[in-house]
């Protein structure tokens, strides 16, 4: 994969001569500048945004689907007993919709000012993860265009795609953001849960940009972009010069240098 990337970063072309049209070989394709032909600009791709969270040893969990290009979200809350201690989600929304409005005056990456709000609680994670796979066919249904799938969840998105299998016909790009273990570690849990959730989804516009921003510095696809884009940037424009000036790459599937087995030997 990095080797694709260093080679025809996130916007390429096919080559002179090439006769298949259905499947390509890496030198089959050519990087070509974002000056160009612009990579993502604005609206050009509609999003989903998913988010969860979960006590660290409790079975305390908050699920929001947002879908935004319908108006619609879902929030899922698990917990021991299906007691709903939820505030009004759309109260609570438009206060801290207003609030950051206020705070940054002219801000035109916001999400929407209305949308409706389905909440239920649950106590079978099953049941939660059929609901969700239920609502992303429904969103699929509507026909709404190519849409990506912004993840920001303390499972890994392989465990997410087993069990929601939704999430593999949409392309993802993952938020590392994360909410601080102790979140949940209050009795009103839900209430301070909501209020996390609605603020990293009004923050969630403002994540993406400047994600595509990146994306188009490094020029490589926005759902390959790493938690440490600082350091991956680094070692891809150090390899894409290396090979321009010919250089064959060693490169090392881990966070540690592969040394070709010599560290072995001088230990």
């Amino acid at each position: 994969m990095f080797r694709a990337l260093m080679h025809i970063g996130c916007v390429s072309k096919v080559v002179r001569g090439v006769q298949s049209m259905d499947k390509f070989n890496l030198d089959d394709l050519d990087m070509i500048s974002i000056a160009r032909q612009p990579y993502l600009p604005k609206d050009s791709i509609k999003h989903v945004y998913f988010y969860h969270h979960r006590h660290a040893s409790k079975q305390q969990h908050m699920f929001g689907l947002f879908l935004t290009p319908i108006k619609k979200v879902v929030v899922l809350v698990v917990d021991t007993v299906r007691t709903n201690l939820m505030p009004n989600m759309v109260n609570l929304y438009n206060v801290e919709r207003t609030a950051k409005l206020e705070k940054n005056a002219g801000d035109d990456l916001l999400p929407p000012d209305e949308l409706t709000f389905e909440v239920r609680v649950e106590t079978d994670m099953n049941l939660v993860f059929k609901l969700l796979q239920k609502h992303l066919q429904s969103y699929k249904d509507e026909k709404k265009g190519p849409t990506l799938l912004a993840v920001q969840s303390t499972m890994d998105i392989s465990d997410l795609q087993k069990a929601i299998p939704h999430f593999n016909e949409f392309p993802q790009v993952q938020i590392y953001v994360q909410d601080i273990e102790e979140l949940y570690n209050v009795m009103d849990w839900q209430k301070i849960g909501a209020k996390a959730l609605v603020r990293h989804y009004l923050n969630s516009e403002r994540v993406l940009e400047l994600m595509s921003e990146q994306c188009r510095y490094f020029h490589v696809p926005l759902g390959n972009m790493p938690e440490d884009p600082a350091l991956f940037g680094a070692d891809l424009f150090y390899a894409r010069h290396l090979t321009k000036h010919n250089h064959v790459l060693w490169c090392s599937s881990t966070d540690k240098p592969d040394l070709g087995g010599s560290q072995e030997t001088d230990s």
